[in-house]
């Protein structure tokens, strides 16, 4: 059966006990960017989750309805969402240990009528033979650093200096994680002015070029030549998927509100770029939705995102 964990939850969850009588919440999760994004109901439901990965290992069957009766969720639940933010990440598949032990059950007392009159002794020996106890099973092994560091080399274009790159990728795992690395690593091959040198695998690791925000280039006619790049994967993820498109909404809202005094970038859309921006791939009507409701004045035409 497919699962999902709580992404990088043993870094702050630091608990020996399978089922603890309580996690840490962290005052700084107000201060977090996209937590702060998501609509309020999926908060407080990745925070009933945390406390269901405490009791399971961090290995939660991918099954929303069974999710939701576990955290007596009220609303509706939508884990999509969580995934497009980047707190829950698929696992490979895991036999389902808890319905497992729910059969286990269910055949235990289908026999009760069949043991009366035997002795204690004979019970446990018939228990231990036709029931034996299912172990869950062993956790995958995190990839090493070396391993991580082979495959987000594999994407750099310019492959020089290897070795000064490796010392480099594994002090920089130690300031954000590889997801971000891998992300950052794309966004830089994505929108590298043609004109200029690839940057060095370590200097661009030592500067902490990971969280670079591309500006447009300007060119010999004075006009801004936006990088290209195909939009089509994130106008269709915005318009197919509510999830997402919820997300982008409340990221609008912040927005047009003041909320917000730059427009960060998100890793679940390749929206690096602000409303009104020529290169800002956010379907017109959203932000047009968005600015029709809040009151903002002026509309965006149709083919300017």
């Amino acid at each position: 059966m497919k699962t999902f964990s709580v992404k990088n939850f043993e870094k702050f969850q630091h608990y020996k006990d399978r089922n603890p009588p309580w996690i840490k919440l962290y005052n700084e999760l107000l201060d977090d960017y996209e937590f702060g994004c998501l609509p309020d109901i999926s908060k407080w439901h990745l925070i009933a989750i945390w406390l269901l990965a405490s009791r399971s290992g961090n290995r939660i069957p991918m099954d929303e309805r069974w999710v939701a009766k576990r955290i007596s969720a009220n609303d509706e639940l939508n884990l999509q969402v969580l995934f497009d933010f980047g707190f829950l990440v698929e696992n490979q598949e895991l036999r389902n240990v808890e319905q497992d032990a729910s059969k286990r059950l269910a055949l235990a007392r289908s026999r009760e009528t069949e043991t009366e009159g035997e002795t204690e002794a004979e019970i446990s020996t018939h228990e231990d033979a036709e029931n034996p106890v299912l172990e869950p099973d062993p956790e995958p092994e995190s990839p090493t650093d070396d391993e991580l560091f082979e495959d987000w080399y594999s994407g750099y274009p310019e492959k020089v200096g290897r070795g000064a790159a490796v010392k480099a990728f594994k002090t920089a795992l130690k300031k954000t994680d590889f997801e971000t690395l891998k992300t950052g690593l794309e966004r830089y091959t994505r929108h590298k002015p043609s004109d200029r040198a690839w940057c060095n695998p370590s200097t661009w690791l030592n500067q902490e070029r990971w969280a670079d925000q591309p500006a447009p280039v300007v060119g010999g006619n004075g006009q801004s030549n936006v990088p290209s790049f195909d939009p089509q994967d994130t106008i269709q993820l915005l318009n197919h998927n509510p999830a997402s498109r919820a997300a982008i909404i409340a990221k609008l809202e912040r927005w047009y509100s003041g909320q917000m005094t730059e427009w960060r970038f998100t890793p679940a859309w390749a929206d690096d770029h602000p409303p009104e921006h020529p290169a800002c791939v956010i379907p017109p009507d959203i932000v047009n939705e968005v600015k029709e409701r809040m009151g903002v004045k002026g509309s965006l035409e149709r083919g300017a995102a």
